[in-house]
């Protein structure tokens, strides 16, 4: 109920970055209670303000918490677009330690999905234009790249 609060003065008073950043708090709370309907509303807010605002970073954020969001229900195509999304974002900005975090959590959703899900996960990987999956986040500096050669930690 405060981050309800919180969010209205905070659009109130024009600040929107404030009012994103409240709405993503809103996103882990309710999927730390375990309620994954909520926690997508709410992101999908807050990545309405960033992507509105332009704040890429903020974006790939919202992207990764959905990609998780989606892979914990099983939706393993829709995990794959918005995590690779949030690869994408995190390589342009150079956010190495962002985009670790990502990999690791694409890398962990895809060795818990089926393997129909993983050859779906495998080929939006491909065509997101990141080479062939590593098989574990040490081979990933070398094996993925933003698609023109150049590779995430480099």
């Amino acid at each position: 109920e405060w981050c309800l609060k919180s969010v209205a003065i905070k659009e109130k008073q024009g600040d929107v970055h404030a009012a994103s950043a409240t709405y993503h708090l809103m996103g882990r709370i309710a999927e730390d209670e375990r309620d994954p309907t909520a926690a997508r509303e709410w992101f999908r807010k807050s990545l309405a303000i960033n992507e509105a605002q332009g704040d890429r970073h903020s974006v790939a954020e919202d992207c990764d918490s959905l990609g998780v969001l989606a892979g914990y229900a099983g939706r393993f195509e829709e995990c794959a677009q918005w995590l690779t999304r949030a690869i994408k974002l995190l390589f342009e900005s150079q956010d190495d330690h962002g985009l670790e975090r990502v990999m690791r959590n694409f890398l962990a959703l895809h060795q818990s999905a089926s393997a129909q899900a993983k050859e779906t996960m495998e080929t939006i990987w491909r065509e997101a234009g990141f080479g062939n999956l590593p098989n574990q986040l040490a081979d990933a500096g070398t094996r993925v790249n933003s698609g023109d050669g150049r590779h995430p930690s480099g």
